[in-house]
């Protein structure tokens, strides 16, 4: 778990220097962003322990709803909170040549998410369930969005070998 999560961190922090700029100025602090991220990390912690007791008994359908639900009225709010303005939602002009991604990770992507975790011990599921910004690394690099670097490389490496440590134990 500690080799999972010190690459992840890793990738995390060497990012930073590639970060875009933000429009508010208090989000722009590298100080403001570890602790947002050690706030993530907490919600991500319910949220993975909340979908593996919660979701017995469930459908990953039903289950899935319920957390959607929730995320949209979090994440509206605490944009708020941070930022004192309201955001507003993207215009559906925006959003439609988009659609079918957002379909095909609600209903592939979040229904195997909420399987696994209902199937998985709950170490194994929150290893695996933290590599998410490790595995969009390699996706970024080949769609040239962000600039390969060794630091990140290694992130990745350690990150994807804890996993494969922990599921293999």
């Amino acid at each position: 778990i500690a080799c999972t999560i010190f690459g992840t961190v890793l990738v995390v922090l060497v990012g930073y220097r590639f970060r875009q700029k933000v429009a508010h100025q208090f989000l722009d602090r590298f100080e403001v962003g570890v602790v947002l991220g050690f706030l993530t990390s907490i919600f991500w912690a319910v949220n993975t322990f909340a979908v593996s007791r919660g979701m017995k008994g469930l459908t990953p359908h039903v289950a899935n709803s319920v957390r959607m639900a929730i995320a949209l009225v979090l994440c509206p709010g605490i944009g708020f909170i941070l930022t004192r303005k309201w955001q507003g939602g993207i215009p559906l002009r925006r959003l439609k040549p988009f659609s079918w991604a957002f379909v095909l990770e609600a209903y592939g992507g979040s229904f195997f998410f909420m399987y696994g975790f209902a199937h998985t011990p709950l170490a194994i599921a929150s290893a695996l369930s933290s590599l998410a910004p490790v595995i969009a690394v390699p996706v970024a690099w080949i769609r040239r969005e962000e600039p390969i670097s060794a630091w990140k490389a290694l992130g990745v490496c350690l990150a994807v070998s804890g996993a494969v440590l922990l599921v293999v134990s």
